[in-house]
C-alpha cells in the first residue's frame, strides 16, 4: 500500500506543469533552495521524493525510487545495520546537509547543460567554512529542465566520490544477499529516448529502406514465339 501511495504522488508530481518554461539554472537554484529549506540528509524517504521530483529527470526518479525500495527491505533484513545512504547528503558530495548554496558557470550545449554549485559547511569553534563544488548536470526533456545527475566534487576528506547516478548504480547493483533484492527493477530506470513521434518516424523509414531492399520476384519469361514451320 504504501509503495502505492509514494508512485501515486510521484506521478502526480513529474507530471506538474509548475514551473515548465524555468531555465535550467533556475532549476538548480530551485531545487537546492527546497532541499535546504525542506530536506534532511539521510537515506530518502517517498515524501521527499515527491517534493523533488518535479526538478528530476525520469531515470533519476526510478534510481531514488529503487534506492527507497531497497533500503525499506534491507532495514527488515538486518534492522540492528544502518541503513544504506544513511548519514550522506545525496545531491551534494559533502558529509552532511550544506548550511548555504550558490550558483557559477551554467554552460548550455543543446538539450544539455552543467552548472556549477559551490557549497559550504559551517564549521565549529570558529573556524572557517569548508568549501566545495559539485556539478549539477541538466536535461532537457520535454520542454522541461530537469536535474539527471549530480558530479561530485572535490569537497572534504569524507565527501562522496563519482556520480549520483553512478553512486546508486554501484549500490543497488551489488545488494547484500540478506535484502533479497531483485536487481531487475533497475531495468525500467532508462534515459528517456528520442520523442516518440521522431522514434516513430525512424522505425517507419527504417521499415521502408527494409522494404526497397528486398528483391521482387523476376517474372518467368515468355517463350518466344515459333518463328516459322518446322521442316520436315
Amino acid at each position: 500500500m504504501r509503495h502505492k501511495i509514494t508512485a501515486g504522488l510521484l506521478a502526480l508530481f513529474a507530471l506538474s506543469p509548475v514551473l515548465a518554461a524555468r531555465s535550467p539554472l533556475e532549476t538548480v537554484n530551485q531545487f537546492y533552495t527546497l532541499r535546504l529549506q525542506n530536506g534532511a540528509y539521510d537515506t530518502p524517504t517517498g515524501l521527499d521524493l515527491a517534493a523533488f521530483s518535479s526538478y528530476l529527470a525520469p531515470e533519476l526518479v526510478c534510481m531514488l525510487g529503487a534506492a527507497i525500495r531497497y533500503s525499506d527491505q534491507y532495514a527488515k533484513a538486518l534492522p540492528e545495520q544502518a541503513r544504506p545512504f544513511a548519514n550522506v547528503d545525496l545531491y551534494a558530495s559533502g558529509p552532511t546537509l550544506p548550511a548555504r548554496f550558490s550558483t557559477g558557470s551554467s554552460l548550455t550545449n543543446g538539450s544539455s547543460n552543467k552548472t556549477q554549485v559551490t557549497f559550504s559547511l559551517d564549521n565549529v569553534a570558529d573556524g572557517p567554512s569548508t568549501e566545495w563544488t559539485d556539478t549539477i548536470l541538466v536535461s532537457l526533456r520535454r520542454k522541461r529542465w530537469l536535474i539527471s545527475d549530480i558530479e561530485y566534487g572535490n569537497g572534504p576528506a569524507d565527501a562522496s566520490q563519482g556520480s549520483l547516478m553512478t553512486r546508486l548504480r554501484d549500490v543497488l547493483t551489488h545488494p547484500h544477499e540478506a535484502a533479497q533484492w531483485d536487481v531487475r527493477e533497475l531495468g525500467a530506470c532508462v534515459i528517456e529516448a528520442a520523442p516518440v513521434k521522431q522514434a516513430s518516424k525512424a522505425r517507419q523509414r527504417v521499415k521502408k529502406a527494409t522494404a526497397s531492399s528486398r528483391a521482387k520476384p523476376a517474372k518467368r519469361a515468355r517463350s518466344a514465339a515459333p518463328s516459322g514451320k518446322r521442316k520436315r
